[in-house]
């Protein structure tokens, strides 16, 4: 799995359409009847320069099964290519029972601060912080302005093994804008630091930068440059 990083960032540089819906389907797997997975279209400055904030939400989706996630795949990217904005899941299975609970809790402290305004935004704020996934899923972010990453095939297999020593695995690799995600099993990040800080003590020639990792951020669906300039007439009034 190591070798296909190169493979990912040369194919992101040729055509700027970043479709992951497969690779994520394994991890599409509901318990109960209750659990969902988040999802959110997101217009972000980077590609938008004239958008007033960093990022502005267009849809949200909770989905239930692969199957759901099928069915509205096609709009997802209809209203991506559109707005110039990209599709994220949250690969850290939500559960509407559970949440349920931590609605209660949140709604009570925005009345208690007189945060009255932030009551609409609660359910997505909490979709976005809490999940009931026992296997969770984190993300490690290797950007390709990495250059000793993106280049050498050496640190690769480097960082690969460090989390299989540390007693997590690989589960997937998803091309970003940016780079690619390792979609991995929790592991000591503290020890992880120290791993490739020695390699880099023992290696200069071969310095590997520490990659971000993230415990229960989304990662990327879909994205395309090929932007569309006008909405399908059937949608116009659902998504005005």
């Amino acid at each position: 799995m190591v070798g296909i990083l190169i493979e990912c960032l040369q194919k992101i540089k040729e055509n700027m359409e970043i479709n992951n819906i497969e690779l994520v389907k394994q991890f599409i797997n509901p318990i109960s009847e209750d659990d969902f997975w988040f999802l959110q279209i997101l217009r972000r400055k980077k590609e938008n320069p004239d958008n007033g904030s960093n990022s502005t939400v267009i849809a949200t989706y909770y989905i239930h099964s692969i199957e759901h996630l099928d069915k509205v795949f096609e709009e997802m990217k209809i209203l991506s290519r559109f707005h110039r904005a990209r599709v994220y899941i949250n690969l850290n299975r939500r559960n509407y029972e559970q949440l349920g609970l931590q609605m209660i809790k949140k709604v009570s402290d925005c009345l208690i601060n007189k945060a009255y305004k932030d009551i609409k935004n609660a359910y997505d704020s909490i979709c976005g912080s809490f999940h009931v996934e026992k296997e969770k899923k984190w993300i490690v972010d290797i950007d390709d302005n990495h250059d000793s990453i993106a280049i050498h095939h050496t640190n690769q297999r480097v960082l690969y093994s460090f989390i299989e020593e540390l007693g997590g695995i690989v589960y997937q690799i998803l091309p970003t804008l940016n780079g690619v995600h390792w979609i991995t099993s929790p592991f000591s990040t503290m020890a992880f630091g120290y791993k490739i800080i020695g390699y880099n003590l023992a290696n200069p020639e071969m310095k590997c930068p520490i990659p971000d990792i993230q415990k229960n951020n989304p990662t990327l669906l879909y994205y395309s440059d090929d932007a569309i300039v006008t909405m399908p007439e059937n949608w116009i009034e659902k998504f005005s």
